[in-house]
């Protein structure tokens, strides 16, 4: 066992109450068995002060249930978390024992910062996908490779993202994309606020702008 006297758990990664907070109470159990506390947990996503409340609940019911005390584990609460966020979370009677804060500490918020993650989307050939309660943190499984698609006079217009499978093939047949751009813009007006009328948005070429860094744990570029 590592780390038993410093069992603390980030309980949001599929489903924060049925799957985190349920199967960390499983591994407090089993530590309190042994002669060990848990710590905490911590939430990352999702209704701070609901789910916080929603676990504190959960600890008083399965330790009456047990008659075993849990009231100590404390609930730490971060992502992106500042003092407009703690005001938020303040009006709403909240049960965060503990603020995680990072960005917003070393961060100017007048000039931000960009928070990004990694995310396995294949793994061995399988396509791998994150499930999260917030749809927007739900990921697109499979290798993906991007496409830029330029107009007549060669500036870009948008991007195109697809599996890696597909890329060759979309690149081979660009007019499948045209087809779709097309109909997306039938209806729209599109135009410069610098310059008076319509503006031309015919489609010319694609192009790859993705680029792979790494293939089999190896760094394949210069």
């Amino acid at each position: 066992m590592a780390y038993p006297n410093a069992f603390s758990a980030l309980v949001d990664s599929y489903n924060t109450i049925e799957s985190g907070v349920k199967n960390c109470i499983l591994v407090s159990l089993v530590l309190h068995d042994l002669g060990y506390k848990a710590l905490g947990i911590r939430l990352d996503s999702g209704d701070l002060a609901t789910l916080s409340q929603q676990a504190k609940a959960l600890f008083a019911e399965v330790g009456a249930h047990y008659n075993v005390d849990l009231s100590h584990i404390k609930v730490v609460a971060s992502n992106d978390i500042n003092e407009r966020a703690i005001t938020e979370l303040n009006a709403k009677n909240h049960a965060i024992d503990v603020f995680g804060i990072g960005t917003n500490l070393v961060t100017c918020q007048a000039q931000p910062a960009l928070g990004m993650v990694y995310k396995v989307c294949e793994f061995k050939g399988i396509p791998r996908i994150k499930i999260s309660e917030e749809p927007e943190k739900t990921t697109i499984a499979g290798a993906k490779s991007v496409l830029r698609a330029f107009d007549r006079a060669g500036c870009p217009m948008f991007d195109v993202m697809c599996l890696k499978e597909e890329f060759e093939r979309i690149l081979a047949e660009p007019e499948a994309v045209s087809a779709v751009y097309d109909r997306l813009t039938k209806e729209a007006v599109i135009s410069d606020p610098f310059q008076p009328g319509e503006i031309e948005t015919a489609f010319g070429r694609l192009e790859p702008v993705s680029v792979d860094l790494f293939a089999e744990g190896q760094v394949i570029v210069e």
